[in-house]
């Protein structure tokens, strides 16, 4: 989930400031952020969201959409209040919660890889 998709401004605050409290989580996936999954209550930063570490990971069945709720506290009164986002999901991503191991070996040289790879 991308600054594109989900970002709050502030002019007295900088991203580092800005904190999303989850409210409700997503029913048919999980939020993670850097890898590790969220539970209602968790904060993150908008700096987070800007370094490209929130993700949404769906489970894997036939929903179409999900969503989760937020506020955004700036830290000195400031505040929006509980907000819903809307996840659209695209059956024609590959997106699971399994570990697929895929039968290729890959070799790259020279180190680092200028060229080609074979």
């Amino acid at each position: 989930i991308t600054n594109s998709l989900l970002k709050s401004d502030d002019a007295d605050n900088g991203p580092s400031e800005l904190s999303y409290t989850l409210v409700a989580m997503p029913k048919h996936g999980v939020l993670v952020v850097n890898g590790a999954p969220l539970e209602a209550g968790a904060t993150l930063s908008q700096k987070t969201i800007d370094d490209g570490l929130l993700s949404y990971i769906h489970a894997g069945k036939n929903e179409l959409e999900d969503n989760f709720s937020f506020t955004v506290t700036d830290g000195k009164g400031g505040w929006i209040s509980i907000t819903n986002f809307l996840i659209d999901v695209d059956s024609a991503f590959p997106s699971s919660v399994k570990n697929i191991v895929l039968n290729a070996n890959v070799l790259v040289y020279p180190n680092p890889a200028k060229d080609h790879i074979q």
